[in-house]
């Protein structure tokens, strides 16, 4: 068993088929340190813009709205 299952979720083959959008609505306490940056969210979007990819449109909000956050991660909280 790798590192990964044994510390983030049971392998689809233990627990049944799940999506990333199960996973991520039904973990609330996501520690800050996998929070995207603005300026992630901003690349991102402005990645997907130039290659003419649409994004879904849940991410694409999600990803609109963390970029016009005005709070910043720090270097100190990760």
């Amino acid at each position: 068993m790798s590192e990964w299952t044994d510390t983030l979720v049971p392998s689809p083959s233990a627990a049944g088929v799940s999506s990333l959008s199960d996973i991520l609505v039904a973990t609330r306490d996501v520690p800050q340190r996998f929070y995207l940056s603005r300026r992630a969210c901003e690349g991102i979007l402005r990645r997907a813009e130039k290659r003419g990819k649409a994004l879904p449109p849940l991410l694409l909000e999600a990803l609109r709205s963390a970029a016009r956050s005005p709070m910043e991660r720090t270097t100190e909280e990760g």
